[in-house]
């Protein structure tokens, strides 16, 4: 039994995979957990990644994969309207679904088609900087959603059910597994608020939002869009101040103004404010420290993580955008199941884009930001 359990690992289920992998086709596999359909992504063999037509992916350890087959009916992500049809059913009249563009939104009455709206408009900003950057972006696959959740026990419990640690600090997140945008609106956050604007000197329909809740629902679609675009990888391992950094960048100072509809990315004030009184009394590390090991300095003082990562990707996307822009393909195209980025790695592929003198590229750097 066992042997025939290692030669169905070693040999059927690679050829099952391979064979599904190409064209729309699609595999269905039981494990103890559960039965999972979908189209094979990647995998080796010890581990698969399907995708499912709502946009999520399942990783499946083969060796509890007790039955395989292929599926009969072809891949085929699920549109808009049909999601929209789907999440109004489970969720009820508490809440509205809205769509616009690529997004499906659902959230408190009243509400959810002007975040929808939002979000249309930073994706159009979105499109236009990656093609006018040239960034190696794709089409999204599958309709983006959004969850709004205005009660704090419904908020927790999803958070629970994505392996997320819920606690009061949370706003929101995007989980490229699930591929949704999980948020949450607090009792506060009723339309009392003043006009949000989201482009300058024109008229927006975006009014009585909370600005905080407005930052969080802009970040986190700029994170769901460039997953979903191919500029971060949805299952290998991306270096978190670059894709913090690419967020904080286009997002600026959230407006989404003329100059950002010509594809230029703003100033984010926040973020430049912090980082150069960080530089000016904390900052030790340099960009060669930062980029082999930037999760030591977020776990250290976010803010100072956060500034730093938004500094150093406006630096070099505006002083050398066509190395950016080929160090996000780098990135993006690594080896999706090797978990692992080394320091050494992330040095290397660093340099591969930008030089070796990562010394000079700090003081030019330095003298950039405070040039600003």
């Amino acid at each position: 039994m066992i042997f025939l359990r290692i030669v169905f690992c070693l040999l059927v289920m690679p050829a099952l995979l391979l064979s599904s992998a190409y064209g729309a086709g699609q595999v269905e596999l039981t494990t103890p957990e559960g039965t999972y359909v979908g189209k094979p992504l990647v995998h080796d063999r010890g581990l698969s990644w399907l995708a499912h037509s709502d946009g999520s992916y399942s990783r499946i350890e083969l060796q509890k994969v007790t039955g395989a087959r292929k599926y009969p009916d072809p891949f085929r992500a699920e549109s808009s309207i049909a999601m929209r049809t789907r999440l109004q059913k489970e969720l009820g009249h508490d809440y509205e679904v809205a769509t616009r563009g690529q997004f499906v939104v659902a959230g408190p009455k009243g509400r959810a088609k002007k975040y929808a709206e939002l979000l249309d408009k930073m994706a159009r900003a979105f499109s236009l900087y990656a093609s006018r950057r040239k960034l190696p972006t794709i089409r999204a696959e599958f309709p983006l959603l959004v969850q709004v959740f205005s009660k704090r026990s419904e908020f927790d419990a999803y958070c629970e059910s994505d392996e997320v640690p819920p606690n009061g600090l949370i706003r929101g997140y995007y989980h490229p597994s699930t591929n949704r945008i999980a948020l949450y609106e607090r009792p506060s956050q009723t339309p009392k608020y003043r006009t949000v604007p989201t482009r300058r000197n024109s008229r927006s329909t975006d009014s009585e939002l909370d600005p905080a809740m407005v930052q969080t629902l802009l970040h986190e679609g700029i994170h769901q869009l460039a997953f979903n675009s191919g500029l971060h990888s949805r299952i290998g391992a991306n270096p978190r101040w670059v894709v913090e950094g690419f967020a904080e960048m286009m997002e600026g100072d959230g407006t989404f103004d003329e100059k950002q509809f010509r594809g230029e990315a703003a100033l984010n004030p926040q973020r430049l404010h912090h980082f150069r009184a960080y530089l000016s009394q904390a900052r030790q590390e340099t960009i060669s420290q930062f980029i082999a090991d930037d999760e030591v300095y977020f776990r250290r003082k976010i803010l100072n993580a956060y500034s730093q990562a938004w500094a150093l990707s406006y630096f070099l996307a505006e002083t050398r955008p066509s190395k950016y822009a080929a160090y996000l393909k780098i990135i993006s195209t690594r080896d999706s199941l090797d978990r692992e980025y080394s320091a050494t790695e992330r040095l290397s592929d660093f340099r591969k884009a930008f030089g070796n003198d990562i010394d000079w590229l700090e003081v030019q750097f330095v003298r950039f930001i405070e040039g600003l």
